[in-house]
This record gives C-alpha cells, sequence and structure tokens, in this order.
C-alpha cells in the first residue's frame, strides 16, 4: 500500500521508507527536510537514480539535528518529493565549505 505523508504543505514522503530510513541511517525525514531551508546547501543533479520522465537531484546542507551535514535525495513534483537521507560524505561535505566560502 502507497502511504504518503504531507509534511508542512511543502514536502511528501513514503510513511515506510521514512522508516526504514530511520532505522538505516538514523535520520528521519521530518528532520532531514531542514535543509532545504540552508541558503548555503549545494544542489546537484541525481543522474543515477534519474529517469527520462523524473528528473531526481540530492541536496547537502545543515541541520541543527544530528548529524548536522546531510544529503537527501528528492524530486520536485507538486511538494518536494524525499527518497532518502543520509549523512553527508567527506567528498559532499568539500563541496558544501568550498560552496559557502565562494558565497560569502
Amino acid at each position: 500500500m502507497y502511504d504518503d505523508v504531507i509534511y508542512k504543505n511543502r514536502f511528501v514522503w513514503n510513511h515506510e521508507k521514512n522508516e526504514i530510513n530511520k532505522k538505516k541511517h538514523h535520520i528521519s525525514f521530518e528532520n532531514a527536510s531542514d535543509i532545504f531551508d540552508d541558503v548555503f546547501a549545494v544542489v546537484v543533479y541525481d543522474y543515477e537514480n534519474a529517469t527520462d520522465n523524473e528528473h531526481r537531484y540530492r541536496i547537502t546542507g545543515y541541520t541543527t539535528y544530528k548529524p548536522s551535514f546531510i544529503t537527501v535525495s528528492f524530486t520536485q513534483r507538486e511538494l518536494i518529493r524525499i527518497f532518502s537521507a543520509r549523512k553527508a560524505n567527506s567528498y559532499e561535505k568539500g563541496d558544501y565549505f568550498a560552496h559557502v566560502k565562494h558565497s560569502t
């Protein structure tokens, strides 16, 4: 059964995927959604997961929750659909700090 959750009228995700993500990565999609408000967040096109029918992206940014730097996979539909959230790797963190440095 497809069980979607709408959050803050801005985000949507599958309830089961959120539960799986919390167990696997210890990050809820509710907490992960905060990085979309990070003015320095870095968005990249996700060539590996995009299809002809759907563009997919990864956003890396800062959140006040632990872990502080996370990467979220998403697509933009009517709402932002979140697929996964995980701790950002060192390459993604490097991109983030380089972006901050060039933006300030």
